[in-house]
């Protein structure tokens, strides 16, 4: 793992090495990544404060989840992760490297650092939207995944406890994320 410049279109969310975009036309940028391996990444989800909350059981195995269905992405700083109002809250990001910055209406700005579970409040909120504006502060490394997935593959690997106790420990947490 080391530092090492890179030329990626800011749309391309699998950051592909080569120095033109093969997908569109669209604004290349530099960035400097260290590049995570799959075992960082799975080291950085293992101390996320939701799953400090499920130790010993089903840690583990929410990791699993989280690994197995989640894409590793770059991204470059300044770009929106979510918009409040947003009608799309299929997807949840761990934030494994980086800052972001949350605005809610009538709350101050918060910064939030990794590793930070990310996009849990649009699963519970029963508007289906958005209930902040996310925004990359530093470039990221993040893990993108869409709660359907990580509903299908929980309900593969855990049984009904367990399944019941990761349901409350994601409603305790985005009920704190809330009350920030």
């Amino acid at each position: 793992m080391g530092s090492r410049a890179k030329i990626r279109c800011v749309y391309n969310a699998f950051g592909r090495d080569d120095p033109e975009c093969v997908q569109c036309d669209r604004i290349l940028v530099p960035l400097e990544v260290e590049r995570l391996d799959t075992n960082e990444a799975r080291e950085i989800v293992s101390t996320l404060p939701i799953i400090s909350t499920l130790r010993p059981t089903p840690a583990e195995l929410a990791i699993e989840v989280l690994m197995n269905i989640s894409s590793l992405e770059d991204i470059p700083s300044g770009t929106t992760l979510f918009t409040k109002g947003d009608d799309s809250i299929a997807d949840g990001i761990v934030l494994l490297k980086g800052e972001v910055s949350v605005i809610k209406d009538d709350f101050p700005e918060i910064v939030a650092a990794a590793p930070e579970l990310l996009g849990e409040m649009g699963r519970l909120n029963p508007t289906a939207q958005r209930t902040a504006t996310v925004a990359a502060l530093t470039d990221l490394t993040i893990l993108r995944f869409t709660w359907a997935a990580f509903t299908k593959e929980a309900g593969r690997l855990m049984s009904e406890t367990e399944l019941e106790k990761m349901s409350s420990a994601l409603q305790e947490y985005a009920w704190q994320h809330f009350i920030q």
